[in-house]
């Protein structure tokens, strides 16, 4: 590393610091505007991660950091795909200014002091916000798509997405099979992408029928009293999948249910069954053949 560029490095966290010290005495700072065509790209979310890749070669060429998740195979769809030469950043301001990106994107959870240090600093931020299904997606999409200069590609993308759910989905029927996502005590409501996948494969999600919206906790007698014909559990990477369904399905409760007399308790990989992306989509197949019926 040259001296001029520890020297540049040392005067940006100098100022990172002072900024830290000055923000009780100032309003929350703006974002500054990203450049037309940003040349260099830092993505510290999933969703950026897939949906940067996703946009091609040009945009690719581009991005000099992806989140650390961004080679987990159990969360990210991107896994192995980006090459050595993009970092693999943590999710500190210290060091995101440090790589002398032109944009950066965060999402509405990431921590509140990192993104006002972001902006207090003179780094373009794009916040992408709601992951709660697919016109979520569409928006997310969109947004960044447009922020690295590739509004063509972006909608092109999205066009992709809408082709490919429209082939895949099925027919919602007002007596579809129930069925809930059980998490940890935990089901999906509205709101969720599970509610989204789960009308798309022809479902009805019953936890969004009793009125639950978002994620929220139910005991599992309440679960019993439910009797859902279908239950869909996670299944962490590197698990068998099949023996985390058959545990689930002797569970004391679960056991007198609809699903596990019926062997509908269905263990989805945490990638597809949690994702916010282009998973959604092999989420609606897995769901829909578990269903019986054959997905396209």
């Amino acid at each position: 590393m040259s001296a001029a560029v520890r020297s540049r490095r040392a005067w940006m966290l100098q100022l990172a610091a002072l900024c830290a010290l000055q923000a009780c005495q100032q309003g929350t700072p703006q974002p500054a505007a990203p450049p037309s065509t940003p040349q260099r790209i830092a993505s510290q979310t999933i969703f950026s991660d897939e949906v940067l890749w996703s946009l091609g070669p040009s945009t690719q060429s581009r991005v000099i950091a992806v989140s650390r998740l961004a080679d987990d195979p159990g969360y990210s769809s991107v896994a192995g795909k980006w090459p050595p030469r993009v970092a693999r950043s943590p999710l500190t301001s210290e060091a995101l200014l440090a790589s002398e990106a032109d944009l950066v994107f965060v999402a509405d959870f990431t921590a509140v002091e990192t993104r006002e240090l972001l902006a207090r600093s003179g780094v373009a931020t794009v916040t992408l916000t709601g992951f709660s299904g697919f016109e979520d997606w569409r928006t997310n999409v969109v947004t960044l798509a447009q922020a690295v200069g590739e509004a063509d590609a972006g909608r092109a993308l999205v066009e992709r997405f809408d082709t490919e759910l429209a082939a895949k989905s099925a027919a919602a029927a007002a007596d579809g099979p129930t069925v809930v996502s059980w998490a940890a005590g935990n089901v999906a409501g509205r709101g969720t992408t599970f509610d989204d996948v789960a009308q798309a494969a022809g479902l009805r999600n019953l936890a969004g029928d009793q009125g639950i919206v978002g994620h929220k906790p139910v005991t599992v007698e309440q679960l019993v009293a439910w009797n859902p014909q279908m239950l869909v559990v996670p299944c962490e990477g590197g698990q068998d999948c099949d023996a985390v369904a058959a545990r689930i399905a002797e569970q004391p409760g679960i056991a007198a249910t609809r699903a596990a007399a019926d062997a509908a308790i269905l263990a989805v990989p945490t990638r597809i069954l949690y994702s916010s992306g282009w998973a959604m989509l092999e989420a609606v197949t897995v769901l829909r053949r578990r269903d019986g019926a054959a997905p396209p």
